[in-house]
């Protein structure tokens, strides 16, 4: 998790380590639990937005 919070401020794949980080720190503590899944909702929200709008510009 302390790799995650690192890229998010210097270049680097934040959006992998932050979810790991907190994927291991949920099997011990509860708020962990809680932040992954808000994460996995706004991942599967925003895959969903953008696999439309790939889907509405590739039928053009």
């Amino acid at each position: 998790m302390f790799v995650g919070t690192v890229f998010v401020i210097l270049p680097g794949p934040a959006f992998i380590f932050l979810p790991l980080g907190l994927a291991m720190l949920s099997r011990e503590y509860n708020w962990a639990r809680v932040w992954l899944r808000k994460v996995q909702k706004m991942t599967n929200s925003s895959a969903k937005k953008l696999d439309a709008l790939f889907a509405k510009r590739w039928r053009r």
